[in-house]
């Protein structure tokens, strides 16, 4: 009887070693985890939500930022800087800038640094006239899993050319 309870101890040790260390069907891939922080910057932008944008970026002075925005200096380095650009977001009322994402990929370069890339439309209103305006861009963004969280590094936005 001892022999049968130790058998049976042992192999129900063995089936929770072996559903702990075997992947979850739930579990997100890393290309879902990055992809997800691609579609929370939309997020970010379209509610006006800076703690949801502040919660994407490594706060560090080594990140660094190209935006091809007049009125802004092309290069923000830096998390400060970073803030300060995003700091508009705090300020614009929730949907007055709406992002529509168009072919998302993410390319791992390593275990824990990948590069995602991504078409977007932003849709602008103008709280005063209501008039929309359209404009898209190319999105390039470098994250890095620091302590178990995928955070952007750098971003570079480009607009695509009007026909």
């Amino acid at each position: 009887m001892k022999t049968k309870t130790i058998v049976g101890l042992l192999s129900c040790i063995a089936l929770a070693f072996c559903l702990l260390i075997t992947p979850s069907a739930n579990a997100a891939s890393a290309e879902d985890e990055i992809l997800q922080i691609v579609k929370n910057f939309a997020k970010a932008v379209t509610n006006s939500d800076f703690e949801l944008m502040s919660s994407l970026y490594l706060h560090s002075p080594n990140i660094s930022q190209f935006e091809p925005v007049t009125g802004y200096p092309f290069l923000e380095q830096g998390w400060e800087e970073i803030e300060t650009w995003w700091s508009s977001v705090k300020t614009t009322p929730k949907g007055t800038n709406v992002i529509y994402l168009y072919q998302p990929h993410v390319n791992m370069l390593k275990d824990d640094v990948a590069v995602t890339t991504v078409y977007q439309t932003l849709v602008s209103t103008d709280q005063t006239t209501k008039a929309q305006s359209i404009g898209q861009m190319r999105q390039t963004l470098v994250v890095q899993k620091i302590n178990g969280k995928w955070l952007i590094v750098h971003g570079h936005g480009s607009e695509l050319p009007i026909k």
